[in-house]
């Protein structure tokens, strides 16, 4: 009997404490109101007030559900004390508890809730500390959280869904969203090597909260930029989450023993803070994950502010372990083994290394176009006839100056030929020049021009017009000192260039006033020169949208190589004619007397007799063909003996027997002369002036960023 009343004394403890509800309750407020309201009914009322004196203080509700959990615990232990206590007072007022369901019933409990709300509102008004906790929130615009789920298929494309939950403040730091957020994605990267890898991307679907969301893109130099949102459309306060779907590739790195995916989660450009990110990644099956790791912070960074956690043998979750600043982000690493994506063929790598880096082979086609056409046209016009058998001539060939001969040797114009000139008027008596060192610590030569005393021969005055073109009477007065500009210098200098190039060559278009011995076949010249320009403005434009260094110095080697082709056949393209080949041998043969020394082989081929007439008759093609010290030697005896019987050159006033240096003499009239007539025939708007004296944070795919709008 005693063991029959043990069973049953046991199983009604049992069933006081473990199946009447009022023992197993969490929440007890008093006994009266604990029959109208069960826990989750507590938990219910509460929150609402809490929610209801929030929203009152303009908190977003959404803020509000997204928080609550975090101090849901602390609002009940404040809270509590103060229920109790006022519905203790209204329970004074009511002596039974009327029956479920009735109208007493009912207005009871309404009495309860309406008390329930103020007790709420009034324990926090009592607590500063956690009032500031449950209204008080960072304005600024932010992204709470940042999402991303990443699945690599076997042929190494990669479709990514990002989940970015963000919340819309009015804060004064940061207040970018209006419309809606900004996501930059970059498909332009600078490889290892320096040059440019394009990767594609095809943006597939955009949501917010649930449901279709308009959006747009914005081609950027390196990227695409996606607004999402509608210009029309501004949105509320609040917490918004938004869903970016997208497909990607040329983002595996195949090394020798593993494949790696190497992927910036985030970007680090975003102007918000970010409070919490994941990335899921899911390789292809039989694919097995050996080697991860993740990075966190600015661009850059090695800091490891994240864990991870292998799911499977193909699939890893990463997380950051603290919030992110502005411009701060996480990237992820992750390798598998080999077999399981398949990797670019050669040819699909070294094509797209060219279409990604298009300016390249543009510019190495250019450049071969370019080489080709000039040697082209130098192997059908550029070339020189075969050079004839050379003799020595003991005159010019007939109807040439000096300035001719030296012209047509060299096939441009120089300095000494202008030189050459002036000599030619001084030998002839029509200008006398006088030398004289001048200068304090570094002496230089100074070149006065003289009208001549004696009477002059206007023959030879005419006829030397017809070979110069300019008159020599304009010189009488003239001074021409080094870096001195004189307009009357550079006026009859440019004159003489233009006569000579008229004279001697054959141009497109234009009939030579004399005889064709040099065609300078420039006809396309000018079209290949513009055509350069042009090629280095379309460089410069595409190298400002694919910024690389390697690129940049790259193209400017190409483009410079060109130019280098085209200065290099511009020089070697003119070529003598036929009868210019001829003429040449002459001049050439001429040259060859002047610069001989004395031997028995010209005194068989009957030479002109050595006289003063002759050095002087023949000094200006001496220095038009650079043999003038060479042939002065020649004359030393007779010049001497000249001057000790007081001959005085006109072209070389202010030496004196005693003082006279052969070497220097004869220097003097064609380097002296000529580099002086050089410099004064420059105007100082042309000279130059004087004013010249293992992974991180940020790495891998991926990446960008973005903002409000």
């Amino acid at each position: 009997m005693k063991n029959k009343i043990l069973r049953i004394s046991i199983l009604l403890a049992f069933f006081i404490f473990f199946i009447n509800p009022g023992f197993s309750r969490e929440i007890k407020v008093t006994a009266k109101s604990d029959e109208f309201f069960s826990d989750d009914d507590y938990r219910e009322i509460i929150k609402k007030a809490a929610l209801d004196y929030a929203t009152s203080k303009r908190l977003p509700k959404s803020v509000f559900e997204r928080q609550y959990p975090f101090f849901e615990s602390e609002l009940f232990e404040i809270s509590l004390p103060y229920i109790e206590e006022n519905l203790k007072r209204l329970e004074s007022n009511f002596s039974t508890v009327p029956a479920k369901g009735s109208p007493a019933y009912n207005n009871q409990r309404n009495s309860y809730v309406q008390l329930i709300n103020k007790s709420v509102r009034q324990a926090i008004d009592k607590n500063d500390a956690f009032k500031f906790r449950i209204t008080a929130i960072d304005e600024n615009d932010k992204i709470i959280s940042f999402n991303s789920d990443i699945i690599i298929e076997s042929n190494g494309k990669i479709i990514v869904t990002e989940t970015i939950v963000v919340y819309n403040g009015e804060g004064a730091g940061n207040n970018q969203i209006k419309r809606g957020i900004v996501r930059d994605f970059p498909t332009k990267y600078v490889r290892k090597n320096g040059l440019i890898a394009n990767v594609p991307f095809n943006l597939i679907d955009v949501q917010r909260d649930g449901e279709k969301e308009p959006y747009s893109t914005e081609n950027l130099d390196n990227g695409i930029r996606i607004y999402i949102g509608s210009s029309n459309y501004f949105l509320e306060r609040g917490i918004f989450t938004y869903k970016i779907t997208y497909e990607t590739g040329k983002q595996i790195i195949f090394h020798k023993d593993k494949d790696e995916f190497y992927w910036n989660v985030t970007g680090n450009g975003w102007a918000f803070s970010i409070g919490q990110i994941s990335c899921r990644i899911t390789f292809p099956e039989k694919s097995k994950i050996f080697e991860y790791d993740c990075y966190t912070g600015f661009q850059g960074s090695t800091d490891k502010d994240c864990n991870f956690n292998l799911l499977a043998d193909n699939t890893i979750l990463f997380n950051s372990t603290k919030a992110m600043m502005s411009y701060q982000g996480l990237t992820v690493a992750a390798s598998i083994n080999k077999g399981v994506l398949q990797p670019p063929s050669d040819f699909e790598n070294f094509s797209s290394l060219l279409l990604d880096n298009l300016i390249l082979p543009i510019l190495i086609l250019i450049f071969l176009l370019y080489f080709s056409i000039n040697f082209y046209a130098w192997k059908k016009w550029g070339k020189d006839p075969d050079k004839g058998t050379i003799i020595p001539e003991f005159e010019p060939p007939p109807g040439l100056s000096p300035a001719d001969a030296g012209f047509l040797v060299k096939q441009k114009f120089t300095p000494n030929l202008f030189a050459s000139s002036l000599i030619d008027y001084a030998v002839h008596k029509l200008i006398d020049i006088e030398v004289k060192l001048e200068g304090l610590l570094i002496k230089s030569p100074v070149y006065y021009f003289h009208k001549p005393k004696n009477e002059i021969n206007e023959n030879y005055e005419r006829k030397l017009y017809d070979l110069y073109d300019y008159r020599i009477e304009n010189f009488y007065g003239e001074i021409a000192k080094k870096n001195n500009y004189n307009p009357i210098i550079k006026n009859a200098y440019d004159s003489l260039k233009t006569h000579l190039l008229n004279r001697l060559t054959k141009r497109r278009n234009k009939k030579n006033i004399f005889k064709e011995y040099l065609n300078l076949n420039n006809n396309y010249t000018g079209l290949g020169i513009i055509f350069l320009v042009l090629v280095g403005i379309g460089t410069a434009v595409y190298l400002t949208m694919n910024q690389s260094f390697i690129l940049l110095i790259a193209s400017a080697s190409i483009i410079l190589a060109t130019l280098a082709v085209q200065i290099i056949f511009i020089k070697i393209m003119p070529s003598y004619t036929p009868e210019g080949r001829k003429v040449v041998d002459h001049i050439l043969g001429f040259k060859m007397y002047l610069e001989a020394a004395e031997t028995k082989i010209f005194d068989t081929m009957n030479p002109p007799e050595k006289t003063l007439e002759l050095f002087e008759k023949y000094l200006p093609y001496a220095i038009a063909l650079e043999c003038e010290n060479r042939w002065a030697e020649k004359f030393r005896t007779i010049i001497d003996k000249a001057i000790q019987d007081g001959y005085e050159p006109s072209y070389y006033r202010g030496i004196t027997a005693g003082s006279f240096d052969y070497s220097s003499f004869s220097s003097g009239i064609s380097s002296g002369l000529s580099s002086t007539i050089s410099s004064a025939s420059t105007p100082p708007s042309e000279s130059s002036g004087g004013s010249g004296g293992g992974g991180s944070s940020g790495g891998g795919g991926g990446g960008g960023g973005g903002g409000g709008w």
